[in-house]
């Protein structure tokens, strides 16, 4: 027994109909983006809480950092600010990552100092994210992004 053309035909165009229709819809289980920002300086640390639901109200189960991204203005004659320190939380457990800045470039009446950085910190939603500088006392303004992993 052979299976007619047109039937053959109809179950391909109704899988290629399917498979387009459910690309198109949003998953119910897709990551949510997220950015915070602050400004700092090196004698007094900022702390945040991190997000702990997604847009839609639903619980956060992960919050992962891919990018910090430092824009600092120190005084003129400053050859080094030191190291960033991000202190967080994930699974209970207590983290610190830090992050080097590179030199500064002199401008005549500040030096700046910038760094941006690819990472993967995970931390526990609602948790506090603490952000400080170890050295030099600049003025910083400090961004980060990433991902929001739901229930």
């Amino acid at each position: 027994m052979s299976l007619q053309p047109r039937f053959v035909l109809r179950r391909f165009t109704l899988a290629i109909v399917t498979l387009a229709l459910l690309a198109m819809a949003p998953s119910a289980f897709a990551d949510e983006a997220f950015t915070v920002s602050s400004n700092v300086s090196s004698t007094t640390p900022f702390n945040l809480t991190l997000p702990s639901t997604l847009s839609n109200g639903k619980p956060v189960k992960t919050v992962v950092i891919e990018f910090v991204t430092a824009d600092c203005d120190a005084t003129t004659g400053t050859t080094y600010i030191g190291s960033a320190f991000i202190k967080v939380v994930f699974g209970g457990n207590f983290y610190i990552y830090t992050l080097p800045f590179p030199p500064g470039m002199s401008f005549p009446n500040t030096v700046e100092f910038s760094s941006a950085k690819k990472t993967e910190m995970f931390a526990d939603p609602g948790s506090t994210l603490n952000y400080g500088l170890s050295a030099n006392q600049p003025t910083c303004t400090v961004v980060f992004s990433g991902h929001l992993i739901p229930q």
